[in-house]
């Protein structure tokens, strides 16, 4: 059910790679929306049901990470994909294991409205790209559990406003 990472992600040795499996999850449901082919969300399923199955129960973490040192806080994109698999399917075990990684990266929230652990590495600056798919995850999960979800919006809410700031007192410091 997995997919194998890009060029970065341990292509070489065709391991699976929890984030591209996530991102390839999201385009099978937009071709099944799309073309009404169910083909498209069995795989998508398959591919939901084998991240079920690889996040560690207690931990509510992947243990295929494409990063093995630590758990990135952007695989909210892979909660993402799931919930909307499950959107279609009602797979309440597919509901609730995406739910068990949300839950953990959203407690990653700190004080300042950042989230820990958002970027490649642990310990070290996040680069934009994971910060927005951090937000992205979070906050389509928001709005995909409705009411339900309002933390997770809530999250992503605050560190947006939080960037917006930073990037407000840059752009002063340049004029």
């Amino acid at each position: 059910g997995s997919f194998p990472g890009g060029l970065v992600h341990r292509t070489d040795r065709g391991e699976p790679s929890v984030f591209s499996t996530g991102r390839i999850m999201l385009g099978l449901v937009v071709a099944y929306d799309q073309t009404s082919d169910a083909e498209f969300l069995q795989t998508a399923a398959g591919a939901a049901r084998w991240l079920c199955d690889d996040l560690n129960e207690p931990a509510g973490i992947w243990l295929s990470v494409d990063h093995p040192a630590f758990q990135p806080s952007h695989l909210t994109v892979v909660c993402w994909a799931m919930l909307e698999v499950w959107q279609r399917t009602r797979e309440a075990r597919i509901r609730d294991q995406a739910m068990r990684a949300l839950q953990i990266i959203a407690g990653r929230r700190l004080p300042n409205g950042a989230v820990d652990d958002w970027g490649l590495h642990a310990d070290r600056p996040a680069i934009t790209d994971t910060i927005a798919d951090t937000l992205r995850g979070m906050w389509e999960c928001g709005r995909i559990l409705g009411d339900g979800g309002r933390q997770y919006i809530d999250v992503a809410s605050q560190a947006a406003a939080l960037l917006r700031e930073l990037l407000g007192r840059t752009i002063l410091r340049w004029v």
